[in-house]
Formats: C-alpha cells, sequence, structure tokens
C-alpha cells in the first residue's frame, strides 16, 4: 500500500477508531485538569502566589500557543498514529517530572512537557478520526470529538478532591501515569498501523507549496480565533472556579470542584451535538453567533458581586451552552476548509493554535485583572470586549465561507 493520504475505503465508520482518538484527547485534557483543583495544595507546598498559580494551570498550552500549525503540518508529513503514540509518550514524561518537581519551575517544566504531548494528540488524532468516519458521518464524528474537553476536564474535576484527599497532589500525579499507559495501549490496539492509510504519513504527496496554499486560507484562522474567543472564556472559568468559590464564597475545597464540574459538564451534550446540528443544516456562523453574544453578557452576570451562587450558575451554565457551540463548529469545519485530505491535520493544527493560546494567555490575564482591580469581580469587564470580538470574526468567517461554497458549487 502506497503512503497517500488516506480514502475511504470502509463502507460504514469505524466509531471504535473514533472513540480511541476520544479516549486520548481525554487522556491529554486529564493532564490538563488536574492543576486547577490541586492550585490551592500547589500554592501551599512551593509558596507559589496567584499569578504563579495561573501560570501552572496555563504554561501546559504553551507548546500548542506557539507551534500548533506547525505541529499539524508536521503530523501531515510523519503519519498521524506516529504523533498521537509520541503525544502519549510526552504525557508520560511530563508527568513523571512534574510528579516529582521540588519547586517551581521544574513543575512549570513538566507541564510544558504534559503540553507538547496534549498537542501531538490533537493534531494526530483530529485527522484519524476525520478518515475513519464516512462522509455522511464526519461532521458528527468531530462534533462528538470536540467534547474531549469537557468530558477531560469534568472527569478531573470529579476525580481530583478525591485523589488530592487520598494521595496529595504528587499521588494524583503519579495516578496519572497508569492511565496514560491504560489508554496509551487502547489506542494501539484500537487504531491497527497502516490500517486503510489513514495513519501514514504523506510525505511523498504533501509538498510545501501545498501546505503554504492551505496556511495563507483565512478560513482556518478565522476559526482559530474563534477558538481563542471561547478559550479565554470557558478555560479562565474552569482554572479559577474553584478557587473563586473557595476564597470568595467560603466552600470547601471539594464542594468548589465538584461545582466546577458541574459547569464544566453542562458544556458535554453541546459539544458533542453541535457537529450533527451544523450536519442537519444549523448555520454555522448561527451558532458561532450566538456564543459571542452569550460570551458577551453572561459573564457580567457569573462574577457580579453581592449575587447568590445559584444566581452565578444559572448564569454560567447556559454560557458554557452557548459557547461550548465554537468548539464543535470548528472541529466540524476542518473538511471545508483543507483543500483535501492529506491537510487536514495543517487545518487542525491551526485551530489547535488558537484554542491553545487562548487557553495559555486566559488564566494570567485573569489573575492580573483580579489583582489589578481588588477582587473578582473586576474580571467581568473583560468579556464584553471578547464577545465583540468574536462577533466580528463570525461576520468574516461567514463571508469566507459563502466564498467557498460559491466555488465549490
Amino acid at each position: 500500500m502506497s503512503s497517500a493520504a488516506p480514502t475511504e475505503r470502509a463502507a460504514a465508520t469505524r466509531w471504535p477508531v473514533v472513540v480511541a482518538v476520544f479516549l486520548a484527547s481525554v487522556a491529554g485534557t486529564l493532564q490538563v485538569g488536574k492543576a486547577p483543583p490541586a492550585l490551592p495544595a500547589l500554592r501551599a507546598e512551593l509558596g507559589l502566589d496567584l499569578v504563579e498559580g495561573g501560570w501552572i494551570a496555563s504554561i501546559v498550552f504553551l507548546a500548542g500557543a506557539l507551534t500548533g500549525a506547525a505541529g499539524g503540518v508536521v503530523a501531515d508529513r510523519i503519519g498521524y498514529r506516529r504523533t498521537v503514540v509520541g503525544g502519549f509518550l510526552c504525557l508520560l514524561a511530563g508527568t513523571i517530572l512534574g510528579g516529582t518537581a521540588p519547586g517551581f519551575v521544574a513543575l512549570l517544566l513538566g507541564r510544558f512537557v504534559e503540553g507538547i504531548g496534549y498537542l501531538a494528540i490533537l493534531v494526530g488524532g483530529t485527522p484519524i478520526a476525520a478518515a475513519a468516519a464516512t462522509e455522511r458521518d464526519r461532521r458528527a464524528a468531530l462534533g462528538l470529538l470536540s467534547s474531549y474537553f469537557p468530558c477531560g476536564m469534568t472527569a478531573a474535576m470529579l476525580i481530583a478532591p478525591f485523589g488530592l484527599g487520598l494521595l496529595g497532589w504528587r499521588g494524583l500525579w503519579a495516578a496519572n501515569i497508569a492511565l496514560i499507559l491504560a489508554l496509551l495501549a487502547l489506542f494501539l490496539v484500537w487504531v491497527p498501523r497502516g490500517d486503510f492509510g489513514y495513519a501514514r504519513a504523506s510525505a511523498e504527496r504533501l509538498t510545501l507549496v501545498d501546505l503554504g496554499a492551505t496556511l495563507a486560507r483565512p478560513g482556518p484562522w478565522l476559526l482559530a480565533a474563534m477558538f481563542v474567543i471561547m478559550s479565554v472564556c470557558n478555560f479562565s472559568i474552569m482554572a479559577w472556579m474553584p478557587t473563586f468559590f473557595a476564597e470568595e464564597l467560603g466552600f470547601s475545597t471539594t464542594a468548589a470542584a465538584l461545582v466546577t464540574a458541574v459547569f464544566v459538564a453542562s458544556l458535554i451534550p453541546f459539544m458533542a451535538s453541535s457537529g450533527w446540528f451544523i450536519q442537519r443544516g444549523l448555520p454555522r456562523w448561527s451558532m458561532l453567533g450566538a456564543a459571542a453574544v452569550a460570551i458577551g453578557t453572561l459573564p457580567l452576570g457569573v462574577f457580579a458581586p453581592d449575587v447568590s451562587p445559584v444566581t452565578r450558575l444559572a448564569c454560567a451554565v447556559p454560557l458554557a451552552l452557548f459557547s461550548s457551540f465554537i468548539a464543535g463548529a470548528a472541529y466540524a469545519g476542518v473538511p471545508l476548509h483543507a483543500p483535501d485530505r492529506r491537510q487536514f491535520g495543517a487545518v487542525t493544527g491551526v485551530i489547535v493554535q488558537g484554542n491553545t493560546l487562548g487557553q495559555f494567555i486566559g488564566p494570567p490575564i485573569i489573575a492580573a485583572l483580579v489583582v489589578w482591580t481588588g477582587g473578582w469581580a473586576g474580571m467581568r469587564w473583560l468579556y464584553p470586549f471578547v464577545g465583540v470580538a468574536g462577533l466580528a470574526i463570525t461576520l468574516a468567517l461567514h463571508r469566507v465561507e459563502r466564498r467557498l461554497a460559491a466555488g465549490r458549487d
């Protein structure tokens, strides 16, 4: 069999392959999500201030924020399965380094290595899932895959408090080693090497001219910009909500993590179904526009001073639901904005770069706003500006996609 790009040879979607990629992505997200619930313990043991804690939460996204597009190009050329396996190995190395870290710098380095693994799994896994699905099921499969982040974060928020209580934060890091190894073994079994070509390298046919033409398209970068919007909103809230509820409202560590888990879990159904909505004809621009409006308005209630936790959650849950449209809509747009399947990795890498950039800069920005304004309520004024930017990006993307659709017709 040649090393050509994937071709659709199966009569039906290979859902075990899609699930294996989904679980691999969840494994990466668990490494992201284990830090926010552990921040109080980390800050107490290592003597970290609020901003340093923000960097511990967000440094895991630095690799993707800097090199997401390049990572997608590398995955296109060396093979997607190999990229995902390398990502698992980086997760292992980073978790071991972080769990044995004596101080801030070593822990930061471990989180950065975990971030390289997280990036590799995302840019290698998405093209595998796309190629394993038939044309009819592809948007639904990618929409399902897009829910990996809230699924992983919810699991982390639910498991971490109990793990911290039983094992401490270092024991929690150690427990993740066994989980990573188990999901790596499952991936190797469910995604056979070279199976109908979707895991192979495409270097023989994919030229630098092809890649340049793909990366010159505005669509992937606009999708990436929307992911920045979503990530600044959702991950910043995920990262700091446990600390906010503990410090501002007097919740216990366990209760604060569980309330945050409710918020994160509310993302799952809309992310998972967003590709299905697009497949059924709901315009991408309408989903993104609704998300931008929610992001621009609802955080004003989530972080308003002197309101009850019930009111905060009443604003946070619909915020999560509408903003979660962005992930599914963006991933479902990969086939539209890639000239052909050989560039799925490159387009995915651009989108991941936007996602991780927002996740990287969001928590430190929020921490700085809290310090600068003297309280958590000050952070809420960031979001109207973010929402307006999201509406502008949505309109630009709508124009680009209308031109693409007209050209294909």
